[in-house]
């Protein structure tokens, strides 16, 4: 996508923010998955809604509670491994993924383009954050 095209789908996203659906639970998974919280989990995967010590013993596996209800967004989750290979490195580490390359992959999977472009965003954002925590825990 031409950048302008670009930069516009992430001014639409923003707008799905103010109207309250805006990819909360995409985020929220793809920071989860990236920070760490599948190689802590492995061994419960096969049990969804297993109440983990991680969290007090309360409440669902995050796996199940960030799933996202739109069809779309299950398949950019299904999708997040190969879209996290999209990404974009810079000198200060992991700066964002490489929009045009996602959309074509989502498109070749079947997510229409237009959705994709306000969601991927969302997932990026969580990839963001959760290397964001990376970089806080390597300090330390």
């Amino acid at each position: 996508l031409p950048r302008c095209l670009r930069h516009a789908a992430r001014r639409a996203a923003g707008a799905l923010d103010r109207i309250g659906d805006g990819g909360k639970r995409l985020r929220a998974l793809a920071k989860y998955r990236h920070s760490g919280g599948l190689s802590h989990c492995a061994g419960c995967r096969d049990a969804p809604g297993f109440a983990c010590a991680r969290f007090g013993g309360e409440g669902a596996c995050p796996e199940d509670t960030h799933l996202p209800r739109s069809i779309e967004g299950r398949a950019i989750a299904s999708a997040g491994l190969e879209l996290f290979h999209q990404r974009r490195i810079g000198p200060g580490g992991y700066a964002g993924l490489d929009m045009p390359a996602c959309l074509a992959l989502l498109k070749a999977r079947g997510v229409s383009e237009d959705i994709a472009a306000l969601l991927l965003p969302r997932w990026e954002a969580g990839l963001l954050e959760a290397a964001a925590l990376q970089r806080e825990d390597k300090s330390e």
